[in-house]
């Protein structure tokens, strides 16, 4: 199998925002607001790469969670 590309990457991160912050500057990256997922209980910052992006994940609160549909 031939990689031909990475469409995006997806780094865990206790705190997308405070993540995002902290690499702004050093790497001259411009993170956007991102979005949350309600049903996987998780939410993100994004950073794009030309057509390629930097993802900052990090799981929802159980209180903002909502629950799956059986």
């Amino acid at each position: 199998m031939a990689i031909l590309g990475i469409d995006h990457l997806v780094i865990a991160v206790a705190d997308p925002d405070a993540a995002a912050t902290g690499l702004e500057q050093p790497l001259g990256l411009a993170f956007t607001g991102g979005g949350r997922h309600v049903t996987a209980g998780t939410w993100n910052r994004l950073a794009f790469l030309g057509v390629s992006c930097v993802v900052w994940r990090q799981g929802q609160r159980d209180a903002e969670r909502r629950p799956r549909a059986a």
